[in-house]
């Protein structure tokens, strides 16, 4: 994936896919093989919630990581 930043175009796909520099139909893909893998539901606020906080707390982690 072209990111892993998630997009701040607040489901605008066309944005999306042209800030990922992807086509539409491989941003709708991609967004169907996370649903797969997470078992989140994207159309559901809550587990796009889940899904943000986890990236959040994965990239605070990583930057404490790195400090020491």
């Amino acid at each position: 994936m072209a990111s892993s930043r998630p997009s701040s175009h607040a489901g605008d796909v066309r944005r999306t896919a042209d800030q990922l520099c992807v086509h539409r139909a491989t941003l709708y893909h991609r967004l169907r093989r996370i649903e797969e893998h997470t078992g989140c539901r994207l159309d559901r606020g809550d587990d796009r919630l889940t899904l943000h906080l986890g990236l959040k707390l994965r990239a605070l982690a990583a930057a404490y990581r790195n400090r020491s």
